[in-house]
């Protein structure tokens, strides 16, 4: 492990799954709003940088704390497994 520690890894992967749950209730919310409610456009936008924070910050930390204590083999799985869902999530949409 290069400059980290176990629990920092585990810290980013509890912040990771943390602004999941707050994501995915936003996404409930706005849901339940519908589009054309006054508060929508408002609830969208803090959900766009939401989900924008969230992506920088997988980018820049935790696939950053992965790579020191992962190894090489599990890295090559979670790579396959998210490349999988990412196809998933196009053909759904």
């Amino acid at each position: 492990m290069e400059n980290s520690t176990l629990p920092d890894a585990i810290e980013a992967a509890r912040r990771a799954v943390a602004d999941h749950d707050a994501i995915n209730e936003m996404l409930h919310e706005i849901g339940n709003l519908g589009a054309q409610h006054k508060q929508f456009p408002s609830k969208m936008e803090a959900l766009i940088e939401k989900v924008q924070a969230h992506v920088q910050f997988e980018e820049d930390d935790l696939f950053e704390e992965a790579r020191k204590v992962l190894s090489e083999y599990r890295l090559e799985e979670l790579g396959l497994e998210m490349e999988d869902r990412r196809k998933f999530l196009e053909i759904a949409a």
